[in-house]
């Protein structure tokens, strides 16, 4: 079936057969943009602190924060008395694990923390330097991916697995001369990095690990020439490449990764990882925030919108499911609007069959679609 899919263009029709209810789960629904839904908990975090409604407690001023990419832990920098302290929290306010860093520069506008599922944290603690601590608040291994440029580099960006199996460090741009590049490597057990992708005139726009950490999708652009997406292994071997015309904004694989879907501000594209084989594609009306592909559904859900000036908000919203085997588009405005944070990603998981959450955003909401 999907062999004869990919000849199809999927056009923007709706029919008469689907539909699409968008629901905000109750204790989510009086959320404002600063308090998320994150596991059963709301928390708030805002920049005079992180309180816990549940619980009443603060957790005053701090140097960075970061979310688990099941929501179900918070991991903190904080300035104490005694220096730079990393806090491993539950969204009920439970310290799962606190313990110092090594010496930071608190100015420093590039410090990050990345909480991993397993219960390690890694720490962005320059520019391009990171450190990972384990369970215990011990190193476990450090590594920096920084070039060494003369010309000067962006600040580098983490992307990884939930469980920390791979933990891909890259340099979204590298000034070379006149032209700008860029690196990715994996943080290794050993005090270092392996170095699986450079190029010295192609900037990265995205990366992404998929979730069993076998495969990395590196998002990459030159100017004047046509946006390309690389699928690695993590080890660096190039397993493909999808070059098209559309400015990309991000790639995701699908829960087995036999598939992936790439997409820039008004059109999502599916292929087949390995070959390349078109699936389908829908073009969207308004902004994309975020689009998925839930191959068991043949679907792929979508929310577009604006984002307001210098916030984090977005609204005119809505949502959007299009089914590939039947080439149905169902859509629903929402009322109101979303908060999200650089700091919390956002996701769509299924539910069941056609049945989808969005979370990372102030509100969790649920999406109900039937073709």
């Amino acid at each position: 079936m999907f062999k004869k899919l990919c000849f199809f263009l999927l056009l923007p029709f709706v029919g008469y057969s689907q539909s699409l209810n968008v629901s905000v789960e109750n204790r989510t629904a009086g959320n404002q943009y600063e308090t998320f839904g994150l596991s059963q908990q709301n928390v708030t975090i805002s920049n005079s602190g992180i309180s816990f409604p549940a619980t009443g407690l603060n957790f005053g001023d701090f140097l960075s924060y970061g979310v688990t990419a099941d929501y179900a832990m918070l991991g903190v920098l904080k300035n104490t008395m005694d220096g730079a302290k990393t806090f491993l929290l539950t969204t009920d306010a439970d310290t799962l694990a606190a313990y110092p860093t090594i010496s930071l520069s608190y100015s420093d506008p590039s410090l990050g923390i990345y909480p991993l599922s397993s219960g390690e944290v890694l720490l962005r603690n320059n520019i391009a330097n990171f450190t990972l601590y384990n369970t215990q608040g011990n190193i476990a291994t450090s590594g920096s991916s920084g070039s060494q440029s003369e010309g000067g580099e962006s600040i580098s960006e983490v992307a990884m697995d939930p469980d920390g199996k791979t933990i891909l460090l890259y340099t979204p741009k590298i000034k070379q001369g006149s032209q700008v590049g860029s690196q990715a490597k994996v943080l290794s057990d050993n005090n270092s990095t392996d170095n699986i992708f450079y190029s010295s005139d192609r900037f990265i726009k995205h990366a992404t690990v998929s979730d069993n950490g076998q495969f990395i999708i590196l998002v990459t652009a030159k100017e004047r020439t046509d946006d390309k997406a690389i699928i690695l292994d993590r080890y660096g071997n190039e397993l493909n490449s999808i070059t098209t015309e559309e400015d990309l904004l991000a790639g995701y694989f699908t829960r087995d990764n036999d598939q992936l879907i790439i997409h820039s501000s008004r059109r999502a594209i599916v292929y087949n990882t390995l070959s390349s084989e078109r699936i389908g594609s829908t073009s969207f009306r308004s902004p994309l925030i975020l689009a998925q592909y839930f191959a068991e559904d043949h679907t792929i859900v979508g929310v577009t919108g604006s984002k307001v000036e210098n916030t984090e908000i977005y609204r005119n919203l809505e949502f959007h499911a299009i089914n590939l085997e039947q080439r149905d588009i169902a859509r629903r405005e929402f009322s109101g609007a979303l908060g999200t944070s650089p700091s919390i990603g956002i996701q769509f998981l299924r539910e069941a069959r056609g049945q989808y959450t969005l979370k990372g955003t102030n509100k969790i909401i649920n999406l109900r679609a039937s073709f």
